[in-house]
């Protein structure tokens, strides 16, 4: 199999195998015509009928040779080309010369070089069958005074092959161009830059590169900033500045608002402007195509235009200075703007997503310390207050209310630790994210039993954890540190028990300690915690971010938590 599929996965590859077919396609039919009607003069048809059986071999013998080899030969086609060449002269040499029928070999030549180097390899190859093609027009003419020479045709077919060459040289032209865009716009780079003047300067970059200007012009509105963006990029200057709103009119005209365009000059009161127009392209004469103030300040002569526009903003590119503008650089354009237009709300996003994620874990800090610290240090300015009152009446009162104080501002210190230890960059579950889950619960165990001095029995049902993801594996890691502090604060627990293992896409966990319980007794699920507002507030609306459920089982030998996440995030 390796030997028959080298030549799909390579263009020029596949190139050499439909030329080898039209190659042995030709030969064969020509084969024929010179059997069915030997070429003149009478005493080269035996030659030419030898020659013509041998080059029918020699082009079987190519397309074997393309079709099984597994990867291309290094000059492979210029060697083949050239044999070519040389051939198709000597066949045209000894059948009838410059009025040979064999002419149409020399159109084959630069039909193949047209599609092996574009152009140029058409261009080169038309000079050397050009000249070979004189070569036996000047010989029969002058040298050997053939009288079936016909000057009229001479001449027809030069101009032919010349025209022929022109054409093909247009269209591989044409080609070449299109593959070299179609690769500046693969080489957009996936790794961009979150911050926005790098991100701008490199899409302003790329967009010059790719429709070919040495200059690019960007002026966006954010939809929820009072400023005007302006971006301007050369090849040696890149400015990013924020404007008032006001500070140009109407960026382009009414009528070109919503259109893409290239603008020939804008420094005419009047320009010519092309425009696409449904299926076709429009052409009018448009005055003050730009804004007066944008067009002074920046220079702008020849311009392409194109609009962006997305949910988080609004503007337009301009791409200046570009020479022969065509309706291509339209099209090419509006994929560049596209681009473009994609990659901004991408960033417009991601900040909000980051906006978003710090909001989500201000609240989160402010939700932990307003229901720990706050309430303790509500609860210790009342204590303190009483002991006040007492230290003259009932000194022994005075110093229980103390020694109360203390306990409370111990366990707080406590628990602040740990959410400062939790914090810090070098603790394990922000240093190694990725490590596995009982490893980090275990670490978390061990921190709560040094800072509350209290019992916890961890049991882990499976310690293959390969299907929770690192962000369930987070959740998971703040959602048990919550029941341990709340069991060792709040309910005067001595020993908790820990209980997790993952089934049918579930990760269930149950956290059991044998303190005082909750205020109120009995069982509630999920719908009925939420709905009475009732068990830990911060583990229920994490829970239910989350879109797992919390059970909750309440006596005054302890409480029992009963917590199940999905594991898709």
């Amino acid at each position: 199999m390796a030997h028959t599929i080298g030549w799909r996965y390579f263009p020029h590859m596949r190139a050499e195998l439909l030329i080898a077919a039209s190659r042995c396609i030709l030969a064969s039919f020509s084969l024929l015509a010179i059997w069915l009607d030997p070429s003149e003069p009478a005493r080269y048809a035996a030659l030419a009928y030898s020659m013509m059986v041998g080059y029918v071999v020699y082009s079987l013998a190519v397309i074997v040779t393309v079709w099984h080899i597994p990867s291309p030969i290094k000059h492979f086609g210029l060697i083949t080309h050239g044999l070519d060449l040389m051939i198709f002269t000597v066949f045209m040499f000894f059948t009838e010369g410059a009025t040979s029928p064999f002419f149409v070999y020399f159109v084959f030549s630069v039909v193949c070089a047209a599609i092996r180097w574009q152009w140029r390899g058409s261009a080169y190859t038309t000079m050397i069958a050009l000249a070979a093609f004189l070569g036996l027009g000047f010989y029969s003419e002058h040298i050997i005074h053939d009288p079936s020479f016909e000057l009229n045709k001479f001449i027809i077919r030069s101009v032919y092959l010349i025209v022929i060459a022109m054409l093909l040289s247009y269209a591989g032209d044409y080609l070449q161009k299109m593959l070299d865009d179609i690769s500046l716009l693969a080489e957009w780079s996936h790794d961009l830059p979150h911050d926005a003047p790098l991100l701008v300067s490199l899409l302003l970059d790329r967009a010059s590169a790719v429709l070919r200007a040495p200059r690019a012009l960007m002026v966006w509105e954010e939809s929820e900033e009072p400023w005007l963006n302006v971006a301007y990029w050369s090849r040696n200057e890149f400015k990013l500045t924020r404007e008032r709103p006001d500070i140009f009119g109407e960026i382009v005209s009414k009528n070109l608002a919503d259109k893409d365009f290239l603008c020939l000059d804008g420094n005419l009161s009047k320009s010519v402007v092309l425009y696409e127009s449904g299926d076709c392209f429009g052409c009018d004469e448009e005055g003050e195509v730009l804004d007066a103030a944008l067009q002074a300040q920046y220079v702008i002569g020849a311009a392409l235009s194109f609009k962006l526009q997305e949910k988080h903003f609004q503007g337009r590119l301009f791409v200046l200075d570009k020479r022969k503008m065509t309706c291509d650089d339209l099209v090419l354009g509006k994929i560049v703007a596209y681009r473009i237009t994609m990659i901004l709300n991408q960033h417009y996003l991601f900040e909000q997503l980051h906006r978003m994620a710090i909001a989500e874990e201000r609240i989160r800090l402010a939700r932990d310390l307003h229901d720990g610290l706050l309430q303790s240090l509500a609860s210790i300015g009342i204590k303190a207050h009483t002991a006040d009152r007492l230290m003259d009446r009932d000194p022994v009162m005075a110093h229980e209310e103390l020694i109360q104080i203390q306990k409370l501002l111990s366990y707080e210190q406590r628990d602040l630790r740990c959410l400062i230890q939790e914090l810090k960059p070098e603790q394990a579950i922000l240093r190694n994210p990725d490590a596995s889950l009982y490893v980090r619960l275990s670490e978390l165990i061990d921190l709560i039993k040094n800072h509350w001095r209290i019992q916890v029995q961890f049991k882990m049902r499976s310690a293959e954890d390969r299907f929770i993801s690192t962000t369930i594996k987070q959740d998971i890691y703040f959602i048990l540190r919550e029941a341990l502090v709340n069991a060792a604060k709040h309910a005067d627990a001595s020993t908790v028990s820990v209980e997790m293992g993952v089934e049918n896409h579930h990760v269930t966990m149950v956290v059991a300690d044998n303190g005082h319980g909750f205020p109120y007794f009995g069982h509630y699920d999920h719908e009925t915690l939420c709905s009475l507002h009732l068990g830990p507030v911060t583990i229920r609306e994490r829970v239910a971010g989350l879109g797992g459920t919390l059970t909750l089982d309440s006596r005054e030998s302890g409480a029992c938590l009963t917590i199940v996440l999905p594991l898709k995030e």
